[in-house]
């Protein structure tokens, strides 16, 4: 079976930027991107994130706001302040060269922590994702919640592991789930597991693993003043414990502001389906930074404040 499979990922692996490297600092990068976000989206991301910080102890000399912007546009912004804050604290420190080492990186958990150092170590400790556990359910029919099936799961992997090539083993797997043993429509017929696998002997793969309980979605309601004065918009930075924290944009209020509304829409963050409405506010004081359209441009905003900051634009 794995060699079988390697000689599967040898053949049929993406050319992917963080392939072409053993780096540990390029494989951190790349796997916390590729959390919660499609390889293809990631790959522009990743290219220009390392020409600007192509080095951990770059990275760490910068300012948040700077990697802030260089992240924006991939969402679930916390990563990039967790991998900012990760690259600070190893500045100083000697690198860790053992995935229970890398856990004591801020920021890095066990997934991330086997990644880096079955790829970039050769530490032969396997990496239990999505897409791994997908694989290994529909081959030894595993039920129950993604939970409840971890441990099992990563005990199937480490005794199969390749001692030789433990990353590529690790990388061969997720390959596997992303574009063979995909979560609807399997191609079993190019799988190179499926003599192994019982879900395809029993003609049951599209239904392992079984779906997660969806989590409840649930509504909110936000009011966007967007201050205006003399051609320049009024924005602040958001705190801890706020939407978008670390990030630009225009103030929320608690109620619908008296001027008429410019933009409503809806924008959908985790389990929260958001419902923004924007109105202007022309205001001759106020606690903002006032900025120009090109320096709002060049300020790292979430998603939902650059489309109102792009509409609001229009206006004037």
């Amino acid at each position: 079976m794995t060699d079988r499979l390697l000689d599967w990922y040898d053949s049929a692996a993406r050319d992917l930027p963080w392939r072409r490297t053993r780096e540990p600092y390029a494989i951190w990068v790349s796997e916390i991107m590729c959390q919660q976000t499609q390889v293809g989206t990631v790959i522009p991301y990743y290219e220009r994130w390392m020409s600007r910080f192509p080095t951990a102890q770059s990275l760490a000399e910068a300012s948040e706001e700077d990697v802030l912007a260089h992240w924006q546009g991939l969402g679930y912004y916390r990563r990039a302040r967790m991998l900012h804050q990760g690259a600070r604290a190893i500045k100083d420190r000697q690198w860790p060269n053992s995935a229970k080492e890398w856990q004591e990186i801020p920021g890095i958990g066990p997934y991330t922590a086997a990644a880096i150092a079955s790829i970039s170590h050769g530490e032969a400790v396997p990496v239990v994702d999505g897409n791994v556990d997908r694989v290994v359910s529909r081959v030894n029919l595993l039920g129950g919640t993604k939970a409840s099936r971890h441990a099992p799961v990563r005990r199937w992997a480490a005794e199969r592991i390749s001692p030789e090539r433990p990353g590529d083993w690790n990388q061969a797997l997720m390959e596997l789930g992303a574009k063979v043993c995909t979560p609807r429509n399997p191609d079993c017929s190019n799988c190179p597991l499926a003599s192994e696998c019982k879900a395809h002997q029993t003609e049951q793969a599209g239904h392992f693993p079984p779906p997660e309980p969806r989590k409840e979605t649930v509504d909110v309601q936000l009011f966007v003043r967007v201050p205006v004065r003399g051609g320049r918009f009024g924005v602040r930075q958001f705190t801890s414990g706020e939407w978008w924290a670390g990030l630009w944009g225009f103030p929320i209020s608690e109620g619908p502001e008296s001027g008429p509304s410019f933009l409503q829409f809806r924008h959908t963050v985790t389990h929260h389906r958001l419902h923004i409405v924007a109105s202007l506010a022309h205001e001759e004081e106020g606690e903002w930074r006032w900025v120009s359209l090109q320096e709002l441009e060049d300020l790292p905003m979430p998603t939902p404040m650059r489309k109102i900051a792009k509409a609001a634009a229009t206006l004037f």
